[in-house]
């Protein structure tokens, strides 16, 4: 905060970690002005209101809340400016977000991550939301509260949609892995849920290595 020049006093986050607006709703629903800076109330002599009537009673009370946070608050001559929460007083960098995100955002757990540069990059994005599960499935969108009519699997009717049952266990994807294995000249290697399928992949990469070595 500099001058208060551009800064809204009411709308913009400016002192503490939300919007005057948001904290003391009632006062601001008696400011004549909504779209005033901080500027406009912070005069020489100290803060100055335009109220569109007298505070009484829960707003008088709101009143003196407002003003102890506003107690030691100073403006300077400087300009207004932003400030990057998440990191440094640097200001913003790529570094800081992604690490912001990794420690608040992505999940943390004992999964690798498999990443294989010969599949399109869509498909590795695909295999690792399989292994966080986090597809769309009819059982996860019921968990999440959304309304659906009925989380048994459209395929085949029988069973509950999930990611074990949709990669595995249904009829038709059973076949389907069963044509992949036929197509690859490979024996049928039975698929009930994707940790088999890795599983598989690990024990193939550990046979090949095996052949190769002296």
């Amino acid at each position: 905060m500099g001058n208060g020049r551009d800064t809204f006093f009411w709308e913009d986050c400016w002192i503490g970690d939300r919007p005057l607006a948001a904290v003391f709703p009632r006062l601001a629903a008696l400011e004549r002005n909504r779209s005033c800076t901080v500027a406009d109330r912070r005069g020489v002599d100290g803060w100055t209101w335009e109220w569109q009537r007298p505070l009484e009673g829960r707003s008088r009370t709101r009143y003196d809340e407002m003003m102890h946070v506003l107690a030691d608050f100073c403006c300077t001559e400087a300009s207004d400016g932003w400030r990057w929460m998440l990191g440094t007083d640097d200001g913003f960098t790529v570094r800081e977000t992604r690490r912001w995100i990794d420690d608040r955002v992505l999940p943390v757990g004992l999964i690798q991550t498999r990443w294989c540069d010969l599949v399109p990059r869509k498909v590795n994005i695909f295999i690792w939301r399989m292994q966080w599960q986090r597809i769309p499935t009819r059982m996860a969108l019921s968990g999440r509260g959304l309304e659906i009519l009925t989380i048994v699997c459209p395929i085949c009717g029988i069973s509950v949609e999930n990611i074990e049952h949709l990669f595995g266990r249904c009829e038709v994807a059973a076949s389907i892995w069963g044509l992949v294995f036929r197509w690859l000249q490979l024996p049928y290697r039975s698929v009930v849920e994707p940790d088999d399928l890795f599983r598989w992949v690990d024990e193939c990469r550990m046979t090949g290595n095996s052949e190769e070595s002296p």
